[in-house]
């Protein structure tokens, strides 16, 4: 059974074809690359499956039931989890307390107590986050001290923290550094295996993504263009045409 079936996703911004037919298939968790011109759909395709914008037509399954159409807080209950383009961290926190905050359950009125005084074992769970970042000096430093670089590792260790089984990326490796990056890196490859995570990734970082995942799924003018691995779409005539050029 397909951990995750996006099929003929169709939507229109009044004149605008943002998608056309998209649609692939994932059978487990790992690495996958989304890539395409600027354009392509691809932040709209993100925003469909995280249940932000509903498609005008066609389906998305989770583990074979249908999730089109779901609101965000009751995908983020099945553990879809997602970070945008820009980076969003609560500066005024320490790093520790924005992994905490993340971790927290937000139910109304559930775990207050945790609020106040989280336990040690998501404490040490942060710690150690920051730790496989290289974060663990800045524990206790406002998110807003740090480089964006840094923050945006804040950030997306943020969302491990909550142990998602689907995470969607937008444009990680945007306004990082190659030495952060390359921490980055090693984090995601690192944490998808552990979490039995599926890690959709929007990049135009060619190396940052290339490097990263094992499959790579092309988009353009709101199709599926091109499937397969780096290599496969490095030697493909068409994506080079539209794309990489």
């Amino acid at each position: 059974m397909p951990l995750l079936e996006v099929a003929a996703l169709r939507k229109r911004f009044g004149g605008v074809v943002a998608l056309d037919g998209a649609g692939f298939t994932i059978d487990g968790p790992g690495i996958v690359g989304l890539i395409g011109p600027n354009g392509a759909g691809k932040t709209t395709l993100f925003d469909i499956v995280c249940g932000r914008q509903s498609a005008d037509s066609g389906t998305i399954r989770f583990e074979n039931r249908r999730i089109d159409g779901l609101p965000p807080h009751r995908l983020a209950r099945l553990g879809f989890a997602r970070s945008f383009q820009e980076c969003r961290t609560l500066n005024e926190e320490t790093c520790l307390d924005n992994l905490l905050f993340a971790a927290q359950d937000k139910r109304l009125g559930h775990g207050l107590r945790g609020i106040v005084a989280p336990p040690a074992q998501p404490r040490d769970a942060a710690r150690a986050l920051l730790a496989t970042a290289g974060l663990e000096r800045f524990a206790n430093t406002p998110a807003g001290d740090l480089s964006f670089g840094q923050r945006r590792l804040v950030e997306i260790l943020s969302t491990l923290m909550a142990a998602p089984r689907v995470l969607l990326l937008d444009e990680p490796a945007s306004g990082v550094n190659p030495t952060l990056l390359a921490t980055l890196a090693a984090v995601l490859r690192e944490a998808a295996p552990r979490l039995g995570l599926l890690l959709l990734v929007i990049e135009h970082n060619m190396a940052f993504v290339m490097g990263l995942a094992a499959r790579i799924v092309v988009m353009h003018q709101g199709a599926i263009l091109a499937d397969g691995t780096p290599a496969d779409i490095r030697a493909d005539r068409r994506v080079i045409d539209a794309y990489l050029g």
